[in-house]
């Protein structure tokens, strides 16, 4: 019998065996491993006197776990859960994510709630004023001499004939002519630095709300306070509205100080 082999095959422990090893623990009962096995063979046959040598195998062992693992460590057997390697997120990079949110909702809701936008009119570069002018008038421009003649042209004769009536009665206009009023060019140091200092001071009809939606998207958000201020005042019937949205770019602001 080989006490290797039984230590790597512990299944393979019966009645034969059980006899073996009680004549080499009486022999040798310092034998360790022969002790274990002996115990171990007990207990797989249900022998009755295995409490008995458990307790006199509790003196001649250094380690009484083994005997503990022998008996009861079926019971206690420690299942390995695989551990998320991943790093968890920093609290600057929650704060950047949370305050594009912010702006990305901000921009796309500060459409004013009353009233309704006016229609866009876009018009070509490279078009001449006539063009833009039937765009705006939703007029048809005239066929050119290229363009073949079908029934769909000759049903739009009298919209092309009105097209006509309309830039002839616009050349034939007379325009008032413009009288340019003297001045002298000798102007006093007062009025030079007057001058300056107004040209210096921004017109506030540049003041809108496009204006202010740039300043958030390069993170400028105390000029885009200064420009929902001054809308908020010319505008007192969208107090509430222009309110809203200086409160929300305040608390932007805020936070982009504390993160600098």
């Amino acid at each position: 019998m080989e006490i290797a082999h039984l230590i790597r095959h512990p299944e393979e422990l019966n009645s034969d065996t059980l006899y073996e090893l009680r004549r080499i623990v009486a022999t040798c009962p310092y034998f360790h491993a022969a002790r274990l096995l002996f115990l171990k063979n007990l207990f797989l046959l249900h022998d009755p006197t295995f409490d008995q040598e458990l307790r006199r195998a509790a003196i001649h062992l250094p380690n009484r776990r083994l005997l503990f693992d022998m008996v009861h460590g079926d019971r206690y057997t420690i299942v390995a859960t695989p551990q998320n390697t991943a790093p968890p997120p920093t609290a600057s990079a929650e704060n950047n994510d949370r305050t594009a949110t912010l702006i990305d909702s901000f921009l796309h809701t500060s459409t004013a709630p009353e009233g309704k936008s006016p229609k866009v009119v876009c018009a070509d570069p490279s078009s001449d004023y006539m063009t833009y002018l039937f765009q705006t008038r939703k007029l048809t421009l005239p066929p050119s001499d290229d363009t073949p003649l079908t029934d769909n042209n000759a049903d739009e004769t009298p919209t092309t004939e009105r097209t006509t009536s309309l830039i002839n009665s616009f050349i034939g206009q007379r325009q008032e002519r413009i009288v340019l009023k003297p001045t002298s060019f000798a102007k006093s140091d007062e009025e030079e630095n007057t001058a300056e200092s107004e040209d210096a001071r921004p017109d506030e009809s540049y003041f809108t709300e496009t204006l202010a939606k740039i300043y958030i998207q390069q993170g400028r958000y105390e000029r885009a306070i200064e420009i929902m201020t001054k809308l908020h005042l010319n505008n007192p019937k969208k107090s509430i509205y222009f309110a809203d949205q200086m409160r929300f770019l305040q608390k932007l602001a805020i936070n982009n100080k504390h993160k600098s």
